[in-house]
C-alpha cells in the first residue's frame, strides 16, 4: 500500500516544492497537489519545472490534482487548461510547462 499526503493538510496555497519535500521527508510516496496552488507558481515562477524536478528528486508521485476547475466541461477554456495542467505534472513533463500553453 502507497502512503499519500494531500498537501492542503499542510497549508492551503502551500508552495508545492515545499509540501513536496516535507510528505518526501516524513516518507510518504504521493502527494495530491492542489490546482491553484500551482497556478500561483506558474504565475510566479513560470513553469514548472521545479515542481516536477522536485518530484522526480524526491521519489513523490503526484497521486492527483485537486479542484482543477471547469474539467468537467470538456468544450471550455477552462477544461483545457485544467488539462495542460494535469498533464504536466502528472508525466512530470521534462520541458517548460506553463499554464497557458
Amino acid at each position: 500500500m502507497r502512503t499519500c499526503l494531500n498537501l492542503v493538510t499542510l497549508q492551503r496555497g502551500l508552495d508545492p516544492i515545499v509540501g513536496i519535500k516535507a510528505a518526501a521527508e516524513a516518507g510518504f510516496q504521493g502527494v495530491g497537489l492542489w490546482a491553484d496552488a500551482l497556478e500561483a507558481y506558474v504565475e510566479k515562477h513560470g513553469s514548472l519545472v521545479d515542481v516536477v524536478a522536485a518530484l522526480a528528486d524526491t521519489g513523490i508521485q503526484a497521486e492527483e490534482i485537486c479542484y482543477a476547475a471547469g474539467y468537467m466541461w470538456p468544450e471550455s477554456e477552462a477544461a483545457r487548461k485544467a488539462a495542460r495542467l494535469l498533464w504536466a505534472v502528472l508525466t512530470h513533463a521534462p520541458k517548460p510547462v506553463s499554464a497557458g500553453n
